[in-house]
């Protein structure tokens, strides 16, 4: 099994990472990891970085409003579908790299009615519907995780 890690913006116990494999982080959280890249489909979490600072690739969704990237070869444009979130986005950018175990940290609302995370630090989310959007979450985890049988998928809490 080729093994990596998805940091979701959910709280966990970062000791229990294991560091030595590649990872991708969400919306620039968690860069003390060095991970392969950092999936961010918020644009509000986008212009609170400087992006001259950032030393891993950049997914973003193609829809993205224009950001002129310091380094643009760095910036991995993938398509979304509406509902997704920055860490099924990570998750299916390994397994489009191949990756058949990913340990995914940091997905609060697997488990609990929950959506309290790192980034509400940097800015207040509005959240309409909770309930509606954690569902909408899980039901995508669910596709996910349907569609690619040849993967080990370990929802770490």
């Amino acid at each position: 099994m080729i093994e990596a890690n998805v940091i979701g913006n959910g709280f966990f116990d970062k000791g229990a990472i294991n560091k030595y494999l590649p990872c991708i982080t969400c919306n620039f959280l968690n860069l003390d990891l060095n991970p392969i890249a950092t999936s961010c489909f918020d644009y509000k979490a986008i212009s609170r970085v400087d992006l001259n600072k950032i030393n891993t690739k950049i997914i973003i969704k193609q829809l993205m409003p224009k950001i002129n990237f310091p380094k643009p070869q760095d910036v991995i444009y993938f398509k979304s579908s509406l509902g997704r979130n920055a860490g099924q986005i990570a998750t299916e950018y390994l397994i489009k790299l191949g990756y058949t175990k990913i340990n995914l940290y940091g997905i609060t609302s697997r488990f609990e009615e929950n959506l309290d995370s790192e980034s509400d630090k940097f800015y207040p989310k509005k959240i309409i519907n909770l309930k509606t959007r954690i569902d909408r979450w899980n039901r995508m985890w669910d596709v996910i995780i349907q569609k690619n049988p040849q993967v080990t998928f370990n929802f770490i809490k």
